[in-house]
């Protein structure tokens, strides 16, 4: 079960290892993945998703209405272009799937374990 890593409880399965995320302390079982992004960047991620979520009708206002200048004014993390697409399973940035929602490298573990329905390592 992988929901975004800020706010929520989270388990992620990683072999016999589990890492739990909980609420914002995100306090690390042990064996944590070394694919894991710093919490700084997570947090700057969680603070940008704020923000857009918090003057995205604002925003859309003045675009509609044309004002650019107002719209200058806002935060620049307001802007849905500063969000970034994030492996809800470790927070890497780079490498995601969009389809799945994770990165490459987490995609291909859990393809291999078998624990993303529908996936299976081809062989010809």
């Amino acid at each position: 079960m992988f929901f975004w890593p800020f706010g929520s409880k989270i388990q992620v399965k990683t072999r016999d290892i589990a890492v739990s995320f909980i609420n914002n302390n995100q306090k690390l079982a042990f064996g944590l993945d070394q694919n894991m992004a710093k919490r700084s960047v997570l947090a700057r991620q969680a603070k940008r998703v704020k923000l857009h979520a918090k003057f995205a009708k604002k925003r859309a206002e003045l675009k509609a209405s044309g004002d650019f200048e107002a719209l200058q004014k806002l935060p620049k993390n307001s802007s849905s272009s500063r969000l970034k697409n994030r492996c809800v399973a470790t927070g890497r940035g780079k490498g995601f799937l969009r389809d799945f929602g994770l990165s490459r490298i987490k995609f291909r573990e859990l393809a291999n374990e078998g624990e993303i329905p529908g996936i299976r390592k081809s062989s010809w």
